[in-house]
């Protein structure tokens, strides 16, 4: 079975080393506050409804989850600023183009985005297997200067099924192995220019179907993942995302010519990869008897992302791998969490209603290559109905 598990790790590794050069496309990731308060997505969570997104070893859990909706609101870039005009801009006193100039920074540049998870986040995960579908929205206002700038729009669609087995070892020793086929499709709007030709389109937003490219993406593939526990204390785990994810990439002259589906709709058709990452997570559960009869559980995990990205002749800063997190959970009712990401903090709080689970979090993000280039920080509320 080792020998099995590793020839296909290393067939999937050899193969996306292979096709390298073809165009990149990132994964499809719905923003999760309970996550991202915790320094990110770790490996060696133990088994959740998460395991979609962290480890499908994690399918292994003895128990069952039934996920039946999420809304998760993700705003990034200048929050707050945005939150004080928000009353102003929906009374139409306000325009949203006009007010940009003023959220750029000394630097010359901007990135807000608004990112929706949900509603549709149907799955189950226990007993060995896992299936779920999920959508995402996302409009992101990237301004690098005043002379490039860009403006994306995309819908997202995301199927997902997995198996894991668990096999028991000597004494309290478990080893988790699982794998998880997937595939999504994404629809995507896109205009570049400088900025004033964005803050046209933000004024116009119905420019965006006539004349900019419109890309149809449609990916399929697998991660596989594998932990090992001992007594439910403490993991580790290694995980591969996107093992061996290809992708087709369409793009047309415009969104209407797509919908129109006339002569002028034909599409440019390329090949694409979704990067493979690698990553490597501890975790570890504090048993003390004093937290016990407090009713608190504290569990703290480390996490090495995106290995692979070492070896690309352009990679980010090694810093900028490293997760790190915290959670406390108070009578299973209340759980606070800390974290670093990306070398910036992260903390949030989630409570548990019994119908629905309620999170909030705060964390920053790196758009650059070395730590403390272009940090984007984020606001993010969830509320998921997973019993």
């Amino acid at each position: 079975m080792k020998r099995h598990w590793t020839a296909i790790i290393a067939l999937s590794l050899l193969t996306a080393s292979a096709l390298v050069s073809a165009q990149e496309i990132s994964t499809v990731l719905p923003p999760s506050a309970a996550a991202t308060a915790a320094g990110g997505l770790h490996a060696a969570l133990p088994g959740s409804f998460q395991a979609f997104f962290t480890n499908p070893a994690g399918f292994a859990m003895n128990d069952s989850k039934w996920g039946i909706a999420d809304l998760s609101l993700n705003l990034s870039g200048p929050v707050f600023d945005l939150l004080n005009q928000l009353p102003s801009m929906l009374n139409g006193n306000i325009d949203l183009a006009a007010l940009l100039p003023a959220l750029i920074d000394d630097n010359g540049r901007l990135y807000a985005a608004i990112d929706l998870a949900g509603p549709l986040a149907f799955g189950y995960v226990g007993h060995g297997l896992g299936f779920g579908f999920f959508n995402r929205s996302q409009a992101i206002v990237n301004v690098s200067s005043p002379f490039y700038a860009a403006i994306t729009v995309r819908e997202e669609l995301l199927f997902a099924g997995g198996y894991a087995k668990a096999f028991k070892l000597s004494g309290n020793q478990v080893l988790e192995l699982g794998i998880m086929p997937k595939g999504f499709i994404r629809a995507e709007l896109s205009s570049t220019g400088n900025l004033f030709d964005v803050m046209a389109v933000i004024s116009d937003p119905a420019s965006l179907m006539e004349g900019q490219p419109f890309r149809m993406i449609s990916a399929a593939g697998f991660d596989l993942g594998a932990s090992w526990r001992y007594d439910d204390s403490l993991a580790l785990a290694l995980v591969c995302r996107d093992a061996f994810s290809p992708a087709l990439v369409s793009t047309y002259s415009s969104l209407n010519s797509f919908l129109d589906g006339s002569a002028t709709a034909s599409a440019v058709t390329e090949s694409a990869l979704i990067p493979a990452d690698l990553s490597f997570g501890i975790y570890y559960l504090i048993k003390m008897d004093l937290l016990r009869r407090l009713g608190l559980q504290w569990e703290v995990m480390a996490d090495y992302r995106d290995i692979l990205d070492l070896f690309k002749p352009v990679s980010r800063h090694v810093l900028l791998n490293i997760g790190l997190g915290t959670r406390i959970r108070v009578l299973d009712i209340l759980q606070l969490s800390m974290g670093i990401n990306e070398t910036l903090p992260a903390f949030g709080l989630e409570l548990n209603l019994g119908f629905t689970r309620l999170s909030v979090s705060m964390y920053g993000s790196e758009l650059g290559l070395d730590p403390g280039q272009r940090p984007v920080y984020n606001l993010l509320a969830s509320l998921n109905f997973v019993y």
